[in-house]
């Protein structure tokens, strides 16, 4: 499948929480606090303006992306100091269902930093400009760290352009981390910040570091606005207490009434079951790919020259197993039995003879299991003949590549 890099309503959301709590005022790092109803401002008392309501929105850099796929839009938002490239992994398994693109936020991978402020909003502003850029009405997004932060943000602001909402790793404020780790991050952006008006690598640290001390910012109880099935994801419960634990799940209870609250432990795999069955059942139902009596869109010759392909692996070793290929040239059907003539070549002729073996054994044996495997699998008798033969260097021979059904490209 190719891929594509480009250069300079009701959607469900996941939140994945820490156990530590998000307000504690003994917690000597800053936290967002709205004590009244309209009242947005921090708890250093600077103002900010909520989602929806931004002003003057500048947005002068254009994106790069990286794009794989067909169907309905995936955006892929990536974490701070990242790029698109973190999904690297996902976008294959992706790109089956969805036109995924990965995007590299402002002033990280290959997407300039701009004169724009550096902030989660207008992360999330340049997100707008993007889609309305590509004609894009409506996505599903995919956040981790920062990038759910952006998604989160994003759909605060336009609930209308958002289909599903994934956020893995995303944070409300930094109240959330523990100290020992968030307090060097602050006393970093401290030190990056008396230095930034001289420094230029110290001005770009101290816009990173920004990221993790001063936002997103969002009161918890604003994810309210947001009204769609939610699932609180509570991990980590194996490294807290009972009595933390309840606390918590009574805290997300009161913020989000209608949320479900579900404690699990990825490392110690407690609940993780559960938490899949609550997934799928809040996902729709989608129109079956092929025809209830279809269990494969595989041919019978498929399945034979995998069997036989996988006979070799478990009976070689060293580079024979990966120095064949297996053609059937005949696969006939007939009432009681099938009849399956097949050919493995390789790619030297001191092969064939390991691969035959003494007097054959070796390739009688590899026969024999593999015909048990298709007799099993048809639930039918089954007559296999195995012929060895040298296609030489057929690995990179492009015309041989072809031939065997590989894309050489």
């Amino acid at each position: 499948m190719a891929k594509i890099e480009h250069g300079p309503s009701r959607p469900t959301k996941l939140l994945k929480l820490s156990w530590v709590p998000f307000c504690v005022h003994r917690n000597p790092i800053p936290t967002r606090r709205r004590s009244v109803a309209g009242d947005f401002r921090n708890c250093k008392g600077v103002e900010w303006e909520p989602p929806g309501e931004r002003k003057g929105v500048r947005v002068d850099v254009d994106l790069h992306y990286r794009e794989q796929g067909t169907g309905e839009p995936l955006i892929l938002l990536h974490g701070n100091g990242e790029d698109g490239s973190y999904f690297e992994h996902q976008m294959d398994a992706f790109a089956s269902r969805f036109r995924v693109i990965a995007l590299d936020t402002r002033g990280h991978g290959r997407s300039p930093r701009g004169e724009a402020p550096f902030t989660i909003r207008q992360f999330a502003d340049d997100l707008l400009a993007f889609m309305d850029g590509q004609g894009i009405e409506r996505a599903h997004l995919l956040g981790f760290s920062d990038g759910g932060n952006i998604a989160l943000v994003f759909a605060l602001a336009h609930p209308e352009r958002v289909g599903k909402l994934v956020l893995n790793g995303a944070n409300l404020d930094g109240s959330g981390v523990k100290p020992s780790v968030q307090l060097p991050i602050v006393a970093g952006y401290g030190a990056a910040s008396l230095f930034a008006r001289w420094s230029v690598r110290a001005h770009r640290k101290a816009e990173m570091l920004s990221l993790m001390v001063n936002d997103p910012n969002i009161a918890p109880e604003e994810l309210a606005e947001l009204r769609v099935p939610t699932l609180v994801v509570v991990n980590k419960i194996d490294l807290t207490t009972q009595e933390a634990l309840e606390a918590l799940v009574e805290k997300w209870r009161a913020t989000l009434p209608d949320a479900e609250i579900i404690p699990i432990s990825a490392r110690e795999g407690f609940n993780i079951a559960g938490l899949f069955d609550r997934i799928l059942a809040l996902l729709p139902e989608g129109e079956p790919f092929y025809p209830k009596d279809t269990l494969t869109d595989k041919t019978l010759r498929f399945f034979a020259s995998e069997i036989i392909r996988e006979k070799i692996l478990r009976n070689y070793d060293k580079e024979i197993p990966y120095s064949c290929e297996i053609e059937i040239e005949e696969y006939r059907e007939e009432p009681g039995i099938d009849r399956i003539s097949a050919v493995i070549y390789v790619a030297r002729n001191s092969q064939k003879g390991i691969l035959i073996g003494h007097k054959g054994e070796k390739l009688k044996k590899v026969g024999r299991q593999a015909r048990e495997e298709l007799e099993e699998f048809l639930r039918k008798k089954v007559f296999l003949q195995l012929f060895v033969k040298v296609s030489e260097d057929w690995r990179n021979d492009q015309r041989q590549l072809r031939r065997f059904g590989y894309d050489p490209q």
